[in-house]
């Protein structure tokens, strides 16, 4: 299935010291999933992973990663992969 237009809209706010938000949109059903990396390219947090309807989104990404424990300062994507296409967006932590 192809996806016309999948967009990570935005990570507010992407210089965080907490927390931030991700709204990311899809045109039309399909299996998606939300995740972050750091930039070795290791997985560090799964937020969603399922089958999503078209729409748009918000979730809160509380900087701990899959153990809960508290990430580091440092730089981390988001990766939106939808359907057979992907967006990625840099954000920045800094306690």
């Amino acid at each position: 299935m192809t996806i016309p237009s999948v967009a990570v809209l935005s990570a507010t706010p992407n210089f965080f010291s907490a927390g931030t938000y991700i709204y990311y949109s899809i045109p039309q059903n399909c299996r998606a999933s939300l995740k972050i990396y750091n930039t070795a390219g290791q997985l560090v947090a799964t937020l969603f992973d399922g089958e999503l309807e078209s729409g748009s989104y918000r979730i809160f990404w509380d900087s701990r990663d899959e153990r809960n424990g508290l990430v580091k300062n440092g730089i981390y994507f988001v990766r939106l992969s939808a359907g057979d296409q992907s967006l990625t967006v840099k954000m920045t932590l800094a306690r």
